[in-house]
């Protein structure tokens, strides 16, 4: 990143100049120049294009053939490939018209229960019935609390109200059977997607400006259980799950770290949590995020709103009215 920095008053004044120096930095045992022809249609490419859309290819793949006319070379970095995105965004004061268009991403962590979908109540039906095939204990379950948990702290409160000794091998049979018998009460309870959702996401994946990920007291697996069933899985490539952490602010700091390891630079404050209970907006506070509360699941909006959350709305419905109110600057 100094290197790059160093580049910046020296390089700005010519686009395509900076462009095959950066090269020339990034390869030094295999420098790679850009010759005049290359340079110029490498301008004339960049006065016609959005640049968002064609660097923004580099934001999940490590490796990508990038083609301009009259030139075609391979990065293979993923870390020079984002400091290749942080160059175009500094770029920006020059008020070039194309690199104009770039703009910082936005993180969004979305819960899944009660915010996405509504199981049916399959993700309980499902912990019970682990715990009746695998120790024999039956029985309605009460006093303990569900809704912004995650299933490490719901799991351990289950041991527990069942009179059964936890261990390390116990915990495993029980989340093994969990996970198991989750597809089974998915598919005979009556579940569905909750208002606004599929048109959100569906917008949010022809951005290249907005990373998607996950922020859940689920299991993992549990997680891509329940996604996959309502075929909404390949809309999210990262996230904190509920595997390990009692706590949902620890979950927090975990999808947080994955968010920064895949795209880093992004400033925290560009990171939104979006959830159905006063834990989601709890654990944005915990990291420094912002907090967009929906009344989809347990809470009304009264209770959420004595949370104080950024923003508030009663579901996910019309994206298109509140979305600039969450990314002001790209809406």
């Amino acid at each position: 990143m100094a290197n790059l920095a160093a580049h910046f008053s020296l390089l700005a004044t010519d686009l395509a100049t900076s462009f095959t120096c950066l090269l020339h930095t990034h390869y030094r045992s295999t420098p790679q120049a850009l010759n005049a022809r290359c340079a110029k249609s490498f301008l004339k490419f960049v006065e016609s294009q959005s640049l968002s859309a064609w660097f923004g290819m580099f934001k999940t793949t490590t490796r990508v053939r990038a083609v301009i006319p009259g030139a075609a070379f391979w990065i293979a970095d993923r870390d020079f490939a984002t400091r290749l995105r942080l160059y175009c965004f500094a770029l920006q004061p020059l008020h070039c018209s194309s690199f104009g268009k770039l703009q910082f991403m936005y993180v969004l962590l979305f819960d899944i229960d009660g915010t996405l979908l509504n199981s049916g109540g399959a993700g309980q039906a499902a912990m019970e019935a682990a715990f009746r095939r695998e120790f024999g204990k039956d029985g309605p379950v009460s006093g303990i609390s569900t809704a912004g948990r995650t299933d490490y702290a719901i799991g351990r409160d289950l041991f527990a109200f069942y009179g059964l000794e936890w261990s390390d091998s116990s915990w495993r049979q029980f989340q093994q059977a969990y996970l198991e018998l989750l597809p089974e009460h998915l598919s005979g309870r009556e579940g569905l997607v909750l208002p606004g959702v599929l048109h959100l996401l569906e917008m949010l994946s022809l951005r290249d400006d907005v990373a998607v990920g996950l922020l859940t007291g689920n299991f993992h697996q549990g997680a891509v259980t329940k996604l996959r069933h309502f075929a909404l899985d390949h809309h999210f490539a990262f996230g904190g799950y509920g595997d390990h952490h009692a706590s949902r602010d620890d979950v927090a700091r975990v999808a947080l770290a994955q968010s920064m390891a895949m795209h880093p630079g992004i400033p925290v404050e560009r990171t939104w949590v979006i959830g159905d209970t006063p834990a989601d907006v709890q654990c944005a506070r915990a990291i420094g995020a912002k907090a967009f509360a929906v009344a989809t699941g347990m809470y009304p909006a009264e209770t959420l709103a004595a949370c104080q959350p950024d923003l508030l709305r009663a579901s996910l419905a019309a994206p298109e009215e509140w979305l600039p109110q969450l990314l002001p600057a790209i809406a």
